[in-house]
């Protein structure tokens, strides 16, 4: 039996109650990273506008809880294929979206490349489909180096950006040159199972992206955050996915467990935090401290199955931080699940 099994099952009740035609329930909001008192959509744009913001977007049409729903949920969860028939009915071509209905806001390849590993791990993504996708967000790249001066942040050329910034998708604004090393992270999960498909990257654009993962590594930056992730563990959990990946796992190798193993040792008490840490933990092989954890992080389980809402990621622009209980408990159940009780078809 799988280790916390019941907490499992409660956590799973939990998420399939949320679930309707529009995919999981929405992310909520707040404007402190404690995320102590967080507001539905429509609250968060009403402070929002009493502070002389605007959004030409709803908060609440996020379509990114789905998608991340759809990257933690087992295999065998009865739900998966309602799920990905939402997200791939976002699709645009070969991207994906943050919002369901985007009113100007232009795809990216952070939630594309999420939305894609998520439909490559489940198996309901074609080989052809692999590479087309892959191919596309080659296109993503920057164009140029800057350096980070008066607000605007660095660019890396030649690596992978937040949006293509192409004038291909109709009506989208354009959002500016962006870099992001966990969306890049999220990017190269993709890459990888296509470049095990044959993709061809001539301009070295893989390559380019890997290496400032690996900077973001073991500058220690990471400790920071990132420009739209709260704290170290998103991006140790999304470097941890690249693992399994010999290319990856080579140039990650001393880094990336000494981090995870210094994450532990900052005790986080946030229990999104512990999860990505139990997470990385286990695509890392690391099993010293997994039971313990596992055990503080069920004993923060609530009685309806749910652990508490923590600020996950940010906008860059404004002041906000999204969450939700339901993303809380996605990568809770999937930290209460060992890796070899997960019913998944990517390779180990």
């Amino acid at each position: 039996m799988c280790t916390s099994h019941e907490a499992v099952n409660r956590a799973l009740e939990f998420i399939t109650a949320t679930i309707d035609h529009h995919g999981v329930a929405r992310a909520l909001h707040d404007f402190d990273p404690s995320f102590q008192q967080p507001l539905p959509g429509a609250a968060a744009e009403a402070k929002l506008r009493e502070r002389g913001v605007t959004l030409n977007i709803s908060l609440n049409d996020d379509t990114f809880s789905t998608i991340l729903a759809l990257t933690l949920l087992p295999t065998g969860y009865a739900h998966i294929p309602r799920l990905a028939a939402v997200v791939q009915g976002c699709r645009f071509g070969n991207r994906f979206p943050y919002f369901f209905t985007r009113k100007g806001f232009p795809y990216d390849t952070d939630s594309t490349g999420l939305a894609a590993g998520g439909l490559i791990d489940h198996g309901l993504m074609s080989p052809q489909d692999e590479l087309a996708i892959g191919q596309e967000l080659l296109l993503a790249v920057a164009p140029y180096d800057r350096v980070a001066r008066d607000g605007a942040p660095a660019l890396k050329r030649g690596v992978l950006m937040m949006y293509w910034e192409d004038g291909r998708e109709p009506h989208s604004t354009l959002r500016g040159y962006k870099q992001d090393p966990v969306a890049c992270a999220h990017v190269l999960y993709v890459l990888e199972h296509a470049r095990e498909l044959g993709l061809v990257d001539t301009g070295g654009v893989r390559d380019a992206t890997l290496q400032y993962v690996v900077e973001h590594l073991s500058s220690e930056r990471y400790r920071q955050g990132s420009r739209y992730y709260v704290g170290p563990a998103p991006f140790l959990y999304a470097a941890s996915r690249l693992w399994r990946f010999d290319g990856c796992r080579a140039r990650l190798s001393y880094a990336l467990p000494q981090a995870v193993n210094r994450l532990h040792d900052d005790r986080p008490q946030s229990p999104l935090f512990l999860a990505q840490y139990i997470i990385a933990a286990d695509n890392l092989g690391l099993d010293r401290h997994q039971p313990e954890c596992r055990e503080q992080l069920a004993a923060q389980q609530a009685s309806d199955g749910s652990w508490p809402a923590c600020a996950y990621y940010r906008a860059a622009q404004h002041p906000i931080y999204f969450g939700s209980r339901v993303l809380t408990t996605l990568f809770a159940q999937r930290a209460l699940q060992p890796t070899r009780c997960r019913d998944l078809t990517a390779k180990p």
